[in-house]
């Protein structure tokens, strides 16, 4: 099982190979749990600064670069949808006449 560790200090989580901060949850680091354990133990010395959180927990964002061509996509799904059920209603309205 992988963890993300949250710093509270800097709101962001820990970047990959213990370097930097990100706020993109999909670009935080994964560390095992004994690895995340060592960071939060030498980082909570003083008071609470950071903590684990294993990756199963976290929602990971949409990527929002892709939401226009998705959109257009479920679009394009919708009117051929829509165009089938207009044929499947003529076809009804045949069979019944």
């Amino acid at each position: 099982m992988n963890f993300l560790i949250w710093s509270i200090e800097h709101g962001a989580w820990w970047g990959p190979n213990r370097r930097g901060y990100t706020t993109d949850v999909r670009a935080a680091g994964r560390y095992s749990y004994e690895v995340a354990l060592d960071i939060v133990e030498d980082a909570n010395v003083a008071w609470v600064n950071e903590c684990l959180i294993p990756e199963a927990c976290v929602q990971l964002a949409p990527p929002w670069d892709k939401l226009a061509a998705l959109e257009a996509r479920a679009s394009k799904l919708e009117a051929r949808l829509n165009a089938h059920a207009r044929e499947l209603a003529r076809w009804e309205a045949e069979a019944d006449s």
